[in-house]
């Protein structure tokens, strides 16, 4: 994401029609290149009359992945891997750490 200056995702829809259904839109803006990013959630929620907006925000810091394992080897983990999202059909990537017996 940092890498590639990612500015949005979505939308991604939660629920089924007529039950409250919500749509999610995030936006992304990073300062000047660097890790750190003012995030923006977007919510749309489906109500009797049509849908109700809302949004929230915060400021982040994106980890690079050599951050990560670092902390877990550091912290006595004999192996970190990375399951990439296409081998695990999850969005994202997941890390498996294995620890000593």
């Amino acid at each position: 994401m940092i890498r590639a200056g990612v500015s949005t995702q979505g939308p991604r829809v939660y629920g089924e029609p007529g039950l409250s259904r919500r749509v999610i839109i995030q936006l992304w803006d990073w300062e000047d290149g660097g890790p750190v990013y003012n995030l923006e959630h977007i919510i749309l929620t489906e109500t009797a009359d049509g849908y109700r907006t809302s949004s929230h925000s915060c400021r982040c810091r994106a980890l690079m992945r050599t951050e990560v394992e670092q902390c877990f080897v550091e912290g006595g983990a004999s192996s970190v891997e990375w399951l990439e999202s296409e081998a695990s059909g999850f969005y994202q990537p997941i890390m498996w750490v294995n620890w000593p017996d």
